[in-house]
C-alpha cells in the first residue's frame, strides 16, 4: 500500500497484494452489508460497506455472497484466483485508507 519503488520507478499502491496458499478464502474483515459482487473479467470483486468504510476483496476465482447481503466478521467472501493472489483496499467514503491496520485485528 503506499509509494514505492520497484525497478527504479516509483509507483503508487491502493491496495494490498496477499498471496496465500491454493484454496485459500477471502475472509470479512468486519460485519456489514455486501454492497456489490461484480466480474470485470479479471475475477470477482466483492465490496463490504461496514457504515462509512468500504472493504474490497478483488481476484476472486468466485464468489460466495450476493449484494445485499449480511455478513459478519471472518466470513467467507469467496475463493481467491488461481494466481493465489487476493487484491485487498478499504477506504472511508472515498478516501484510501491503509488496509494493513484492519489486518492486524484478526
Amino acid at each position: 500500500f503506499g509509494t514505492y519503488t520497484l525497478a527504479g520507478v516509483t509507483l503508487q499502491s491502493s491496495s494490498l497484494h496477499l498471496e496465500g496458499k491454493d484454496g485459500a478464502q477471502a475472509r470479512c474483515v468486519f460485519e456489514g452489508e455486501v454492497s456489490k459482487v461484480y466480474n470485470p473479467g479479471s475475477g470477482y470483486v466483492v465490496m463490504v460497506r461496514h457504515g462509512r468504510y468500504i472493504s474490497v476483496y478483488g481476484n476472486l476465482s468466485s464468489a460466495s455472497v450476493a449484494q445485499g447481503q449480511k455478513v459478519h466478521t471472518n466470513q467467507v467472501l469467496g475463493t481467491v484466483g488461481s494466481n493465489h493472489v487476493l487484491i485487498f483496499r478499504l477506504q472511508n467514503w472515498d478516501k484510501l485508507l491503509n488496509p494493513k491496520h484492519w489486518l492486524s485485528r484478526m
